[in-house]
């Protein structure tokens, strides 16, 4: 691949898969030469959109592998541990539709009641400024995509923002397998949601429409208006939508951020707490960029989610990462705010805090079965363990390949935390667009 002519936000998603002795068409992973025994494993999906002729104009297609993690089976001997035989992937698979620019968003699921995890992808479309594309990839028992589901989501009327489209996934109602929830800004600044139900051979219908958030305007280039998360935050099994939204003025000192909860009840999206978080300006003036994140994790000792709310604001080039895990009360009605944790963050080229991104995850399966908080900006991995009072402490700072003001802007998605190779503890797995970087350069992602 040309590294040059590439454009990409990088999605990936961690997907279980149990596998079994068959003999398909296609055999990406050598299933077949394992042997009759059960496997199982994590895997990698990665899904990217890329511009295939930026010489004559942009064309944007979207394009997917499946990594796999060498686990018992399907180890080779003499494998090193050089990332490429560490892996085995399949060849990568084109969709015949077109996008908008680079931007992709993706989460997983369980949309039926099969033994594969499912992943659904959205993407804004260069046919229309009012549709939308999603796809839901069908997996068979190699762990390949063999079949699509392709929606073309027409919301009619103009979409404003081609980044701040997002796609999550959750148990919305009582049937124990999982919906999905689509949400964009139109032009109004509205921020519209579209909840899909999906039958068991991943078909999927609109079954609502929904508004009542409006954020504000801004004239910076990098200001993220909303983030949204879904979390089961009272222990009912059925999960919650968590949005995170500007709609007021910066002030001198603070980006007021409102957080809001909403429960599914018999079909309906009802509105529970609500709390303002004040985040602190870097400086008083000068703001140059803000960028918001939030991942749902466990944190304490109950069998609750909680989430961690994390915004990052540049302001005179100092960035500042600011972080408060949330806890809400089992009737959603209350919403509390830990104290707030700042870090310092390296000063890097312009496009580096668009590539902020958070997660959580049991790194070290220990007695408490407490998820650590995982951040990336710029050139490190951070990892923070939470104390009972929800203060962060850093346990690791590692270093990420960052190709400074030659790396392309990454999407909030780029950072999973998962059990790749099934040993009871979480991995991190962060998937980079490295353009130009010595020794990097011209390597396959």
């Amino acid at each position: 691949m040309n590294r040059a002519l590439l454009f990409a936000f990088f999605l990936f998603a961690l997907l279980l898969f149990p596998f079994k002795q068959l003999i398909p068409q296609e055999d990406p992973f050598r299933i077949n030469e394992t042997g009759p025994r059960t496997i199982k494993s994590q895997d990698i999906f990665l899904l990217w959109m890329e511009d295939i002729d930026p010489t004559s104009g942009t064309n944007y297609k979207s394009y997917q592998k499946v990594y796999r993690y060498k686990t018992d089976g399907i180890l080779i001997p003499h494998d090193s541990l050089d990332i490429d035989t560490m892996m085995t992937k399949t060849t990568r698979r084109e969709d015949s539709r077109p996008g908008r620019n680079s931007y992709v968003d993706v989460a997983t699921g369980k949309f039926n009641t099969d033994p594969y995890d499912d992943a659904v992808a959205i993407w804004r479309t260069s046919n229309s400024n009012q549709k939308l594309e999603i796809m839901i990839s069908h997996f068979d028992t190699t762990g390949f995509f063999n079949q699509t589901t392709n929606i073309t989501l027409d919301v009619g009327e103009e979409i404003r923002q081609t980044e701040e489209v997002y796609v999550r996934t959750g148990n919305f109602d009582e049937d124990n397998t999982n919906e999905f929830l689509v949400a964009f800004r139109d032009q109004s600044d509205s921020v519209i949601f579209y909840l899909y139900d999906v039958d068991s051979t991943l078909q999927a219908t609109v079954i609502k429409r929904f508004s009542d958030l409006k954020v504000s305007g801004s004239s910076l280039t990098h200001f993220i208006k909303y983030f949204i998360e879904s979390a089961d935050l009272n222990g009912d099994g059925i999960d919650e939508l968590i949005s995170c939204t500007w709609e007021t003025g910066v002030t001198s000192t603070y980006v007021p951020i409102v957080i809001r909860v909403y429960a599914f009840e018999n079909g309906l999206i009802v509105p529970k707490g609500t709390t303002v978080i004040q985040v602190p300006l870097v400086e008083t003036t000068g703001l140059q960029a803000f960028v918001m994140a939030a991942a749902k994790g466990q944190f304490d000792s109950d069998e609750y989610d909680e989430f961690v709310f994390s915004a990052v604001i540049k302001a005179n080039n100092i960035h500042r990462s600011q972080h408060y895990i949330i806890n809400v009360s089992q009737n959603l009605s209350s919403i509390s705010v830990g104290p707030r944790q700042q870090f310092t963050l390296t000063s890097h080229s312009p496009n580096t805090y668009t590539e902020f991104c958070v997660a959580a995850g049991d790194l070290n399966d220990t007695y408490n079965k407490r998820d650590e908080v995982i951040f990336v900006a710029g050139t490190q991995v951070r990892v923070t363990s939470v104390r009972d009072d929800y203060t962060l402490e850093v346990k690791a700072q590692i270093p990420v390949v960052n190709g400074g003001g030659n790396d392309y802007l990454q999407s909030n998605n780029y950072l999973k935390i998962s059990d790749l190779n099934m040993d009871r503890r979480k991995d991190i797995l962060v998937v980079k667009n490295v353009v130009a970087v010595t020794p990097l350069a011209e390597k396959d992602f």
